[in-house]
Order: C-alpha cells, then sequence, then structure tokens
C-alpha cells in the first residue's frame, strides 16, 4: 500500500483542507497519522483508536465432545500467549517511534 503521507496529500487534493477530517487508526500509528494530515495543510483533524479484537484464552483448551474442559495442551497456556501478544505490542511501538522520526526527518510532519 502507499504511505500515510502519500495518502494526505491524495486525500488534500480531493476535498478541501478546510474541511474537518476525523482519522481513525490504531492507537500505535494515531499520533503520526494526525501529525502527517496536519502537515498536509488540514485545518480540523482528529482521531478516534480503535484496536483488535482479543483472542479469547479458552480457545487453547482441549474439550471432550460434552463441552467440558479435559486439558490444557500446556501447563500455562495463558503465559504463553500474553508473552507472544506483548513482543508483538512492543515490536509495533517501536516501529512507530521509527517511523516518526523518519517522517521528522523527510519533513513529513
Amino acid at each position: 500500500g502507499s504511505s500515510t503521507y502519500t495518502q494526505a496529500n491524495n486525500i488534500a487534493r480531493m476535498i478541501p483542507t478546510s474541511a474537518p477530517i476525523q482519522l481513525i487508526s490504531s492507537p500505535v500509528h494515531l499520533y503520526r497519522s494526525i501529525k502527517t494530515f496536519e502537515k498536509a495543510r488540514f485545518e480540523s483533524v482528529s482521531g478516534q483508536a480503535t484496536t483488535e479484537q482479543a483472542f479469547d484464552e479458552s480457545l487453547l483448551l482441549l474439550k471432550d465432545e460434552k463441552g467440558n474442559i479435559t486439558k490444557s495442551p500446556d501447563s500455562r497456556p495463558g503465559f504463553r500467549y500474553n508473552m507472544w501478544s506483548y513482543l508483538q505490542y512492543e515490536i509495533a511501538v517501536l516501529r512507530e517511534w521509527f517511523a516518526i522520526a523518519w517522517y521528522k526527518i523527510k519533513g513529513y510532519i
């Protein structure tokens, strides 16, 4: 896909920059999105954060034909799931910090 910078400038050519605009994005990306649209000369930019739906840990449990929990595939499925989920968030935040720095260097924000 295209970058936030490209999208902001394309939209600025389609609608008046005096028109209010609301962005819907992930919480991690929202700051950079708003700053990029402001740099594209939009006068009134707001944002709404949205998140992914969390995975239900109960899906990791094994059940018999009656639906009773028989056992867990490992002793701590919640720990394993949370460890990988939090690592994913840390990577996303780190990536966004680098993206913000890159956008500042390029003059996009």
